[in-house]
């Protein structure tokens, strides 16, 4: 997120909200599998990469 200047607001397209982004983003939600995959969209990387 800090290499690539980004806010929770900028992954609503992700989680839907900024506020359960920053949740994820702070350790206090999980990253599912539908999360996983977007943000592997979003990030050109493995969704595996996101549920570890």
């Amino acid at each position: 997120m800090e290499a690539n200047h980004l806010q929770p607001a900028d992954l609503i397209s992700v989680f839907g909200s900024s506020d359960l982004a920053a949740e994820v983003i702070d350790g206090k939600r999980s990253i599912d599998k539908n999360h996983a995959e977007k943000l592997s969209d979003r990030f050109n990387l493995p969704s595996a990469l996101f549920l570890v």
